[in-house]
């Protein structure tokens, strides 16, 4: 029987991962800063505001902010 996989074996030896544990940590990191962001601004304007003008809200600050603590924290940890 022939081997049908289509990476030969010891292909990947000498490649740099794609993301490194730093940035894996810097990820996470954001995503859970973010999702408290969103979460806090979803539920201060859905109370004056509405459910829809929230969920809104709640996305932007979790995009803005993740982008901005991921932002600073590549750059602190370089």
């Amino acid at each position: 029987m022939s081997d049908t996989s289509t990476t030969p074996p010891g292909d990947d030896e000498g490649r740099a991962a794609l993301l490194t544990v730093r940035d894996l940590v810097i990820l996470a990191i954001s995503l859970v800063v973010g999702l408290l962001s969103g979460c806090v601004s979803f539920l201060t304007v859905a109370a004056q505001a509405g459910v829809a003008a929230g969920a809104a809200a709640g996305v932007v600050a979790l995009v803005l902010t993740g982008l901005v603590v991921a932002t600073s924290l590549h750059r602190l940890l370089r």
